[in-house]
């Protein structure tokens, strides 16, 4: 679907590491957006007159400030929200909550589990199999992430309070890779388009569906498979799960795993890939950004 600028050793890799440790605190966020928007994507952003979906989720960091927002990125308190919205029963089952890497009781995790750091994108340890797992080196990474705040990299502002914790939670499948995820791109509370991640850890692929399941032709960074994987029959239940967790949202990433054909929350993503995802073909940015009304 995108094509992420960026590669190890790569400029923008550097600029990230120190934006993560808050070096460039100074900067106004609207200044520091535009500077970290033209390094990524190639071109200025556009915030008087946004169009694209790029420049649309930059406009929503700076002007959309809902204070519910930090309860739905921070991945231990938005459980709370997901239990009024739809109940408990989409929830995946939660084995411990910690406050540091030292509070992680090893020996009492089960075979297979995921930890996940409550407050940025991409803390995640998931084992398949625990026998196998590098525990002085899992706890090096879950010792690094909890010292960052996530709000630098990206000025995602709901992660800037967001207080670090990590949550221990079923590993949900019966194999020892992760289920498949489904990302439901849901504009102003209405499902339009379904990200399908699949291998992801092994051999990462995508593809992307409306919600007819008609694949659409974008590129991705990941592998591209040739025939399109069948509808799952549990689609409008996937849907209707989205629709009900997007209201209120001008635009939000539900992402939900299908168990056994069972639907279960993984995460709400208010600002996919930060907004620093190049399209490929480039008018899709354009599509999709004028599915967002920032009126």
């Amino acid at each position: 679907m995108f094509k992420q600028l960026g590669k190890i050793g790569h400029p923008d890799d550097l600029v990230r590491g120190f934006a993560n440790h808050g070096y460039f605190d100074w900067m106004p966020d609207e200044m520091y957006l535009k500077t970290m928007y033209r390094n990524h994507m190639g071109f200025r952003l556009n915030l008087k007159n946004p169009r694209r979906f790029s420049e649309k989720l930059q406009w929503l960091k700076l002007h959309d400030r809902n204070p519910l927002y930090t309860q739905i990125v921070d991945k231990y308190a938005v459980r709370d929200f997901i239990r009024d919205r739809i109940g408990d029963e989409y929830l995946i089952p939660l084995v411990m909550v910690c406050e540091s890497v030292d509070d992680i009781n090893w020996d009492a995790l089960p075979a297979a589990f995921a930890l996940k750091c409550t407050h940025g994108s991409g803390f995640n340890i998931i084992c398949g199999d625990k026998s196998k797992l590098d525990i002085k080196d899992a706890k090096r990474k879950l010792k690094k992430w909890m010292r960052i705040n996530w709000f630098y990299q990206g000025r995602e502002w709901p992660y800037k309070k967001v207080t670090p914790k990590i949550i221990c939670e079923k590993f949900m499948s019966e194999t020892k890779n992760p289920p498949d995820d489904y990302k439901v791109m849901c504009f102003g509370g209405v499902p339009r388009y379904i990200q399908l991640h699949k291998g992801r850890f092994v051999a990462h692929q995508m593809e992307i569906f409306d919600v007819n399941w008609n694949r659409i032709p974008l590129g991705s960074k990941f592998i591209q498979v040739d025939q399109p994987t069948p509808k799952i029959e549990i689609l409008d239940q996937l849907l209707d799960v989205a629709k009900k967790l997007s209201q209120g949202f001008r635009f939000v990433r539900v992402d939900l795993f299908v168990v056994d054909s069972k639907i279960y929350f993984n995460e709400l993503t208010l600002y996919d890939g930060s907004g620093f995802l190049r399209f490929n073909p480039d008018e899709y940015d354009f599509s999709f950004g004028d599915l967002i009304d920032v009126s």
